[in-house]
């Protein structure tokens, strides 16, 4: 992902010189804005490293993504080999609604945080940031902008994707708590209550 043409000194006329910033390298503090004993705008600058560090959100949204690619496959091997053994148990429904419940949540609290690092980044490489981070624009005769953004469109679907899943999974907690003793004895309760009064209890959807 090439971060290209970061600012120019508007008053003072020059470029800086193009920079290149790799989605995967999420720790901007390890990625250098300017090399050492860069001369811009006629003056003398220091190297300079980008401000923030998003890798463990990353990694966080990467890691939860694992756990659920290989809590599915598992889950698919139950499901076709041994389904009635899951349907015959109460502990094998009870154990896959308490992890679908958390895999949602987690998939909730890892978008979250990756969708804030994500915006970590873009405050850190825009005009505001380079313009705090650099020492040569806080000079009286020297004003930065940043003329040209990288493409995040490939990490804006990533956090929009990571909703969906958290939408993908809560529904399916819904579908697998129907599948325990709790939905069970409820309905059974809700039939037994409506048979006293007379009434027909509607089916459980």
């Amino acid at each position: 992902m090439q971060l290209a043409s970061l600012a120019y000194c508007l008053l003072a006329g020059c470029d800086f010189p193009t920079q290149h910033w790799n989605s995967s390298k999420s720790r901007l503090n390890l990625v250098a804005l300017l090399e050492a004993n860069t001369t811009l705008c006629n003056h003398s600058v220091p190297v300079t490293h980008l401000v923030g560090d998003s890798a463990s959100s990353a990694q966080f949204f990467v890691g939860v993504a694992i756990i659920c690619f290989l809590y599915s496959i598992v889950a698919l091997l139950v499901y076709l080999g041994y389904m009635h053994v899951y349907i015959d148990s109460d502990f094998g429904p009870m154990f896959d609604f308490g992890l679908t419940a958390a895999i949602a949540f987690l998939w909730l609290v890892c978008s979250s945080a990756w969708a804030k690092g994500l915006q970590n980044v873009k405050d850190a490489t825009g005009t505001a940031g380079i313009t705090s981070t650099l020492a040569l624009c806080k000079e009286s005769d020297v004003a930065c902008e940043v003329t040209d953004f990288a493409n995040m469109r490939t990490l804006n679907v990533s956090v929009v994707f990571g909703y969906l899943n958290l939408i993908v999974w809560a529904g399916n907690a819904w579908f697998v708590y129907k599948e325990t003793r709790w939905h069970s004895q409820k309905y059974t309760a809700q039939q037994g209550a409506g048979a006293r009064r007379g009434q027909q209890v509607p089916a459980a959807i």
